[in-house]
């Protein structure tokens, strides 16, 4: 049971991954430094995957119970980033955008935090997830401003 328990954690990140559509996307107005769609789905990919080595190494370690902090940082990451993508795909508002990807910067930034004071060897896993926020945070700010 606690091996399904685990890899269901994977499920919101394959959602958001289903979900996208680049129809919405590609009718802004976007700046040199985005990166084409495939590029863009291929960073999504390795940073899903490495979280999620992650998130189980974590799980298969330690108790579920003592990583009550770790969890709220990881339910609230796999939240904001299916949100993200359907606030882009679905709503097509930027501001909600920015919103979710700016939450999911913080999130991985706390949730990096909190698995470095479990296992700094596992922490490495999430470093692509939180620059690809950081600059994904950045690029939506300057996007929404040139799309007003």
């Amino acid at each position: 049971m606690k091996k399904y328990i685990k890899l269901s954690f994977i499920l919101p990140y394959i959602l958001s991954l289903l979900l996208l559509n680049f129809n919405y996307f590609n009718s802004l107005k976007l700046i040199k430094i985005v990166p084409p769609n495939y590029i863009i789905v291929s960073l999504l990919i390795i940073s899903y995957l490495s979280k999620y080595l992650s998130i189980f190494n974590i799980y298969s370690n330690f108790d579920i119970k003592d990583t009550k902090d770790y969890n709220k940082y990881l339910y609230t990451n796999m939240l904001f980033n299916v949100l993200t993508i359907f606030n882009l795909t679905i709503l097509n508002n930027l501001f909600l955008v920015f919103s979710s990807i700016t939450i999911c910067l913080l999130s991985n930034l706390f949730l990096y935090y909190e698995t470095k004071s479990y296992d700094k060897k596992l922490s490495i896993y999430l470093i692509p997830s939180v620059y690809l926020s950081l600059f994904c945070s950045i690029i939506s700010l300057i996007i929404y401003f040139m799309n007003l």
